[in-house]
């Protein structure tokens, strides 16, 4: 009996070490803010044609958000804060917060926005740009737009990387983080 529970303990602790190359979606990445002052990923200066450009692209995958809302997120982009637009503007008796926020939390749509202006942002006005880096390029500046619009995350680098092979990496990622947070899978953030 203590052989063959030698045995099932050399294979268990074997395939715990394994585990991590074969399946990567196991590990985790950390995302910190702090690193974005280490890195070589800046806003870069898009020009009103990019910029333009940009908004189309967003406006085509986010039918649902107001021109008003991405336009108003890539300016605050472009000058260096990341952070969603929560802006409240009254809308009859109760609180409107521009479409994207409600008692509920920001809306999927209006984060994976953010990401992706982000990702757009940093990498010269195109989210579909992404495609075509390397893919270690890529994964960094999808981890900085991560790092900015959300702050310091823990996200799968499984996750992250189903993102990059998709159109719409920000709005990947923030559908995966509806499935994660306090009420998974209702359409809204909630920190």
């Amino acid at each position: 009996m203590k052989k063959a529970s030698k045995k099932l303990l050399i294979c268990g602790l074997l395939s715990l070490s394994f585990s991590g190359t074969i399946i990567p979606s196991l590990e985790t990445t950390i995302v910190y803010g702090e690193e974005l002052t280490e890195n070589k990923f800046v806003p870069k200066k898009l020009t009103l044609e990019q910029q333009e450009n940009l908004i189309q692209e967003l406006k085509n995958k986010y039918p649902t958000l107001s021109d008003y809302y991405l336009r108003e997120t890539l300016r605050r982009q472009l000058k260096g804060d990341f952070r969603p637009v929560y802006e409240k503007i009254s809308h009859g008796s109760r609180p409107f917060f521009l479409g994207i926020w409600d008692e509920q939390g920001l809306t999927v749509d209006a984060v994976g926005a953010a990401i992706d202006v982000a990702i757009g942002v940093l990498t010269g006005g195109s989210v579909s740009a992404l495609a075509h880096l390397g893919k270690h390029e890529a994964k960094n500046i999808l981890k900085q737009a991560i790092a900015r619009v959300l702050g310091n995350k823990f996200i799968s680098s499984g996750v992250i990387e189903f993102a990059l092979n998709l159109a719409s990496p920000g709005h990947a990622i923030a559908q995966w983080w509806d499935s994660q947070d306090a009420y998974p899978n209702n359409g809204h953030i909630n920190f």
